[in-house]
């Protein structure tokens, strides 16, 4: 027997891992299925958890990927599953696979978008939620979209332009304060 790790759904919709001893993939995934589990697919070792995948940015969902990939996708009239299934098809990242798969179960079990981005606070904003469902309402999820990839793109060059204008001072403040420490502790002394 050998351990074997699947990407699975469990009767809520989430997302997980399992990891299984079976002496072949057949075995194993009827194993999860009398679990409770849908097995999705076979996750190698190497799409485990590691901190140069932490460094690379896999373990993390980017919304504002999420949504570029997504806003042209539903302007083509696409529909939202399906323009889903052409995202998942193209993603690497684990963590965004999982978001994906999470979304396209929710919307095959008749949930609706915003519901599901609602349910999942450590993913999605609530002013996102918010935004979708009245896109949803009023019919124009597409243009909604667009205007969510307009405004997650501004925040984050706001965002990237703070950093980058604050990162100047903390060099300077940093070495002011490198030189009085070794001003006061090493060469008045010395004189002194």
């Amino acid at each position: 027997m050998e351990r074997m790790r699947f990407q699975a759904i469990d009767r809520t919709g989430k997302a997980v891992i399992m990891e299984i001893s079976a002496n072949d993939e057949t075995s194993a995934k009827r194993q999860l299925r009398r679990m409770g589990y849908t097995p999705v697919r076979s996750v190698a070792a190497r799409e485990g958890f590691s901190f140069a995948g932490l460094l690379k940015g896999e373990h993390h969902f980017d919304l504002y990927h999420f949504t570029c990939r997504l806003s042209p996708l539903l302007l083509a009239n696409i529909p939202l599953e399906k323009a889903l299934a052409v995202i998942e098809e193209g993603v690497k990242k684990p963590k965004e696979r999982e978001v994906i798969l999470y979304l396209r179960q929710g919307l095959h079990e008749g949930k609706s978008f915003s519901a599901l981005t609602r349910e999942r606070k450590e993913w999605f904003s609530p002013l996102y939620s918010s935004l979708v469902e009245s896109g949803e309402q009023s019919g124009n999820l597409a243009g909604v979209m667009m205007e969510l990839k307009r405004f997650l793109k501004e925040s984050k060059d706001f965002k990237d332009f703070v950093i980058t204008c604050s990162i100047y001072p903390a060099i300077v403040v940093s070495v002011t304060l490198g030189v009085i420490f070794l001003l006061f502790t090493v060469f008045i002394p010395r004189f002194a």
